[in-house]
């Protein structure tokens, strides 16, 4: 898409929006859900290409920042794994094997819990707080940045609608 301009970018957007192909017939969606899912899809494309370019400096990912954001916001920092898989909207052997190579350079760790033997608890290490204290300003200012376009009201109106969703 890099060669199209902006009126052809938008042009495609627009037309990916309100049309389906499906079996060589176009299906058009007969509610917004359609509309609403592709924009989300997108914006969450375009979130996670100007997001990457602030954290990758940090050596992490987006995954990852989410990661160490859920466990520095937690008051022990750490969680059991089912707990951050499902903050996380990740199966249980999903959350493992993303967390196997943070925990192989030392952003977390793993413990025991002492409320369950069964159960073990993800910790953020010294090194996943510094990490993780390093890359938040450049997070927050990218955040800022790709919602520059809404107003204050606007933007907590969309706060209220993605926290009935998410």
């Amino acid at each position: 898409m890099g060669s199209r301009n902006p009126g052809q970018h938008r042009q495609l957007t627009i037309y990916l929006r309100t049309q389906l192909l499906c079996k060589d017939k176009i299906v058009t969606p007969k509610s917004h859900s359609y509309t609403i899912v592709v924009d989300n899809a997108l914006l969450a494309a375009r979130l996670g290409k100007k997001l990457s370019g602030k954290l990758s400096p940090h050596g992490i990912s987006l995954s990852e920042y989410l990661v160490l954001q859920c466990l520095a916001a937690t008051p022990d920092a750490a969680l059991p794994r089912i707990a951050l898989a499902e903050h996380l909207g990740m199966s249980a052997s999903g959350v493992t094997r993303m967390l196997a190579p943070l925990q192989k350079i030392g952003l977390v760790e793993s413990e025991r819990n002492p409320r369950d033997a069964r159960q073990s608890l993800v910790c953020l290490s010294a090194a996943g707080k510094r990490v993780f204290g390093e890359a938040q300003p450049g997070f927050a200012d990218a955040c800022e940045d790709l919602l520059a376009p809404l107003s204050a009201s606007q933007q907590e109106r969309l706060a209220q609608l993605l926290g009935k969703v998410v």
